[in-house]
This record gives structure tokens, C-alpha cells and sequence, in this order.
């Protein structure tokens, strides 16, 4: 895993307060490093860039090759622990124990003492195991020269008291290992305000993405509400709407029906009301027939005629009774008149009101529904026999309902 992606998943990391206060405190004295790193990050960094140096290396003699396994093993464990969420500190401890106690030595990669044992294991390998003695504080071959050579080599490497040049490299030495502490220091500093950048990041992304959660939610909600409501809605409507389709449907068919009856129905009521209006006018001339007639009968009689009925004579008997009959037969077809006048306005208003009947049916069954047994009441009121008027007692019998289904059928 890469320093930069370690960061990423400890700034994004619930228990980033805990891996802030691990401390690791490396106290190097044969080579000359000292330093304390904060911070489980700055920690991965080092021990990161540890192995990246030694990798970086071609040749290693094994005292720093066991020194790159031993820093690829802390890594491992670092890695196991933090996938882990372990934050017991003491587990941590005994991963950085064997950073702290230095045993067997330890040797950073840019330290000139790594340098030197490097280049004294190409060119004088047979010296190289003094020299490895004389860092480790060690000696168990005194008796061999090369081995001598090797220690005497690492001591000048060391050594700050029988030269100037000796003494001089020391100075060096020190400022430099000043500069590395100062650069690492710097270096663990900038991690961690790196660390902290991206925990805060992270955060202000959580707290966006919670918001971006939260409307996204709420907009989901209004859009189910809104989408039910209008498909709810919709069903109402489209519930609404076939039922108007199909009632109109069936007023249309309803009028196909009864279209030619209520045409039939007008057209009969205008003939009729010319009917009445025929009979009106012969009884009007009947009835001015009749009063003309008796005008003259009253007021134009000569007195001799009146004379000769009181006195029984024969003739004047005759002609009253002659009159008397045309008067009753006169009346009778004034009567006959009337009834049949009367008869016709009686009928051309019952056509009227059976084309009005049938187009406030076709209306009723445009706006609601009529159940069968309204439907052939109307029916029957609509096709059954009208009281003409003519006949004494004339009745208006119900047409039957097997003729008026047929009908409708």
C-alpha cells in the first residue's frame, strides 16, 4: 500500500484521533539518528521510505538485508492492525518494540554508515565483518587483519579525536545528520498537515454527499408522492372518462333508437295541431251557423207563426219540430266537432311531451346511469296507447314489457 493512499484511508478512517497520538521514538546512537515521530502516518512514511531505499539498493550484505525484511514485516503488521481496527495500544507497541530497542542494530538506507558497509562489502568483503562488529559493539576475531582492517576503517569513520580531517568529517557528519533530522521532522510535519487536509476534505465531502443523500431523498419522496397522486389521478380520470365514453355510446346508440319515434313524434304533433285548428274552425262557423239561426228564428219569426203554434195549427207544428231536429243535429256535430278539435290538441301536446320525455331520457342517460327498471318505465310511458278522448272510458293500457324489450333489442 502507498504512503499516499494510507493517508487517504487514515484521514477517512474513524479512529484517526488514535492513530494521530501513536508515537514511535528511535534512538540510533551507532549511526547517529534521533528522532520521534507523531503520528501513525509520519510512522508508515518512514518505514515506507525505508524499504523504497533499500529496494533502490543493488548489492546488500545480509546484517542490511535482514534490516529491509525486518522493515517489510513492520509495514505487513501496520497494515494487518489498521484493517484490523485494533486501537489498543499496547498491540501497537510491540510492532514498533523492535524499532525502539535497536537490537540487532538498525541502519537507515541514506545513513553514511549503510554507505560504507555497502561499498566496504563490494570492494573488501573480507574487512566487512569487522566493520559490522565495531557498529554492532561487538569484537570476536581480534587475531584476523582484514577483520582488523574493516574495524579500524569503521572507527575512523567515527572517530572525532586523532585528526583534523577526522575531525572535520565528524562536523560534517553531525551537520548533515542535523539536516536529515531537520528534513525529517519537516518531512512528518508536512505529512500530517496532509493527513489532516484530507480528513477534512473528506469530511466536507461526507457532509456534501449527506446532503446530496438527503435531497436526493426528499426529492424522490415528493416525486413518488407527486407520481402517485397523479397516477391516482389519472386512474380517476381515465376511470371517468371511459365511463362518459361509454355512456355516450350508449346515448348515442339510445338515440339511433329513438330518433326516428321522436321525429315521428313531431311531425305527428304538427298534424295534429292543424287537425285542431280544422275542427276549431268548423266549429266556429257552426257555432256562428247556429246563433244566425237563431237570430232569425227569435227575432225575425213573423208574429202570425207564433199565433199559429199557440193555436196548434198543424204546419206551424211541422217546421218547429223540422227546426228543433236541425238544432239537435246541429249540436250534436257542434259536440262531435269539439271532441275531435279537443281530441287533437289532446294528442298533438301528448307528441310533444313524448319527444320531450325522450330527449330528457337520452339526457339521463348521458349524465348518470338508469337502472332497468326506470328504463322500461319510460319506455312503456313513451310506447304506450294515449287516451284519444273520443270513446267514453277510453283507457291508456301499459304496453308490455316483452313488447317494449323487443324494442330495445
Amino acid at each position: 500500500m502507498e504512503t499516499q493512499e494510507f493517508n487517504i484511508q487514515i484521514a477517512q478512517s474513524e479512529n484517526k484521533e488514535f492513530y494521530d497520538k501513536l508515537n514511535l521514538l528511535i534512538e540510533y546512537p551507532h549511526i547517529g539518528f534521533y528522532n520521534n515521530i507523531q503520528g501513525l502516518t509520519s510512522i508508515y512514511e518512514f518505514i515506507n521510505r525505508q524499504i523504497a531505499g533499500y529496494n533502490s539498493l543493488e548489492i546488500l550484505p545480509p546484517e542490511l538485508l535482514n534490516n529491509k525484511l525486518f522493515f517489510e514485516n513492520t509495514k505487513n503488521e501496520i497494515i494487518r492492525l489498521f484493517n484490523g481496527n485494533i486501537i489498543s495500544e499496547s498491540e501497537w507497541n510491540t510492532i514498533f518494540h523492535q524499532l525502539k530497542i535497536n537490537n540487532p542494530k538498525i541502519f537507515l538506507y541514506d545513513s553514511p554508515e549503510t554507505e560504507f558497509l555497502i561499498r566496504l562489502y563490494k570492494e573488501k568483503q573480507e574487512s566487512y565483518a569487522g566493520a559490522i562488529e565495531y557498529f554492532n559493539g561487538q569484537t570476536q576475531n581480534n587475531s584476523n587483519k582484514h577483520y582488523f582492517i574493516g574495524y579500524l576503517m569503521a572507527y575512523e569513520l567515527q572517530s572525532k579525536q586523532f585528526s583534523e580531517i577526522a575531525d572535520r568529517k565528524s562536523k560534517e557528519k553531525t551537520s548533515i545528520v542535523k539536516l536529515r533530522t531537520d528534513f525529517q521532522k519537516l518531512f512528518e510535519e508536512t505529512e500530517r498537515n496532509v493527513t489532516d487536509y484530507i480528513y477534512k476534505t473528506h469530511e466536507k465531502f461526507n457532509n456534501y454527499s449527506t446532503s446530496i443523500d438527503q435531497l436526493k431523498e426528499e426529492k424522490n419522496t415528493l416525486f413518488q408522492e407527486w407520481f402517485e397522486t397523479e397516477k391516482n389521478n389519472f386512474t380517476l380520470f381515465h376511470g371517468n372518462a371511459e365511463q362518459k365514453m361509454l355512456n355516450l355510446e350508449k346515448t348515442y346508440q339510445e338515440q339511433l333508437r329513438l330518433k326516428k319515434p321522436a321525429e315521428y313524434w313531431n311531425k305527428r304533433a304538427g298534424e295534429l295541431k292543424k287537425e285542431g285548428k280544422y275542427f276549431l274552425n268548423w266549429m266556429i262557423g257552426l257555432l256562428a251557423f247556429a246563433c244566425i239561426s237563431l237570430y232569425f228564428l227569435l227575432w225575425l219569426t213573423p208574429s202570425g207563426m207564433l199565433l199559429s203554434f199557440i193555436k196548434g195549427d198543424a204546419s206551424a207544428i211541422k217546421w218547429s219540430l223540422i227546426y228543433i231536429t236541425f238544432i239537435s243535429f246541429l249540436v250534436f256535430g257542434i259536440r262531435a266537432i269539439s271532441k275531435a278539435m279537443f281530441s287533437s290538441f289532446h294528442l298533438a301536446r301528448d307528441a310533444e311531451e313524448r319527444e320531450q320525455l325522450t330527449y330528457f331520457y337520452l339526457s339521463l342517460l348521458n349524465d348518470s346511469n338508469v337502472d332497468e327498471k326506470d328504463r322500461s318505465l319510460i319506455m312503456q310511458s313513451l310506447f304506450s296507447r294515449s287516451d284519444t278522448g273520443l270513446l267514453k272510458e277510453d283507457s291508456s293500457p301499459t304496453m308490455p314489457g316483452n313488447v317494449a324489450e323487443k324494442f330495445l333489442k
